[in-house]
């Protein structure tokens, strides 16, 4: 029998000019961090995230989607070890967010799928509410 517990936390603000600068950094090495999906960020801005590193999500048409973990779920099973992890947060999408040729339907909501941490269970988000031009929170589909 699997007995689980959680943890979670309040998560990590928004900090637009902060990521901003993630943001540029990424899209310099566009063709880097698209084939592996993972930028880690470097010491200076490890705090901005609850991994220490944002996640890449490139299309054939150029779009470049860059999610910003802030906010984690730990479940933990009842030998101690931990079972999984369910991310919330931010995104960056370079040209917004095109419902008819990227969102999927997952229990009658719009989601989107995303490159995420590899110890995460889920890579659909739901995108909650637009936050300025280019951002967007995001939530677990689990």
């Amino acid at each position: 029998m699997l007995c689980l517990a959680w943890l979670s936390w309040s998560g990590l603000p928004f900090r637009q000019i902060e990521f901003e600068r993630v943001v540029d950094a990424v899209i310099a090495g566009r063709s880097d961090y698209c084939s592996s999906g993972k930028f880690s960020l470097p010491g200076g801005r490890r705090w901005l995230t609850v991994t220490g590193a944002v996640y890449v999500t490139c299309t054939a048409s150029s779009e470049v989607d860059i999610f910003f973990p802030t906010k984690v779920l730990y479940w933990w099973g009842y030998d101690g070890i931990p079972y999984r992890n369910v991310y919330w947060g931010y995104l960056y999408s370079n040209k917004g967010l095109s419902q008819a040729a990227r969102f999927t339907t997952w229990k009658d909501n719009d989601t989107i799928n995303l490159n995420g941490p590899a110890n995460s269970p889920t890579r659909s988000y739901f995108v909650d509410r637009k936050l300025a031009p280019h951002w967007f929170e995001v939530s677990a589909t689990e």
